[in-house]
């Protein structure tokens, strides 16, 4: 189930990192075995970072991904108590 909450956030932040450092003429660094070297390992971790962590509009406060992550957690928690409703994480692009 962790997986399907994961998977909100799969598009806004991972492929779209992806496709802009794509975009702006990243190249991976590719050893013998098809995998990425250490170099491009570094670079997408570092960009993803820093999307992560940066502070984004989200309803009505400006949160982290990671924060809004953990609000989506407890949404569903709740919601598999019948507390409440959930409502899926939507970015505005």
């Amino acid at each position: 189930m962790i997986f399907d909450v994961i998977e909100e956030f799969r598009s806004p932040f991972a492929d779209r990192i992806v496709v802009s450092i794509f975009g702006r003429g990243f190249h991976p660094d590719i050893n013998r075995e098809g995998l990425l070297k250490t170099s491009s390992k570094k670079l997408l971790a570092k960009c993803f970072s820093k999307k992560w962590h940066g502070k984004i509009k989200w309803r009505s406060s400006k949160l982290s991904p990671a924060q809004i992550l953990e609000h989506q957690a407890e949404s569903l928690s709740k919601l598999l108590s019948r507390e409440d409703k959930y409502y899926p994480f939507r970015m505005v692009w």
